[in-house]
């Protein structure tokens, strides 16, 4: 594999590792719905 299928292959090993973070019922205990946003001044 070159260049672009490289990328690929690591986005898609990224998200799965991702996802199994956010499936982690200790992680989910941390995170919310609700949507919020910043201002700054």
């Amino acid at each position: 594999m070159r260049g672009s299928d490289e990328r690929l292959l690591d986005g898609d090993v990224a998200a799965k590792f991702l996802a199994t973070v956010l499936g982690q019922p200790k992680v989910k205990a941390l995170l919310s719905d609700e949507h919020f946003s910043v201002t700054a001044r």
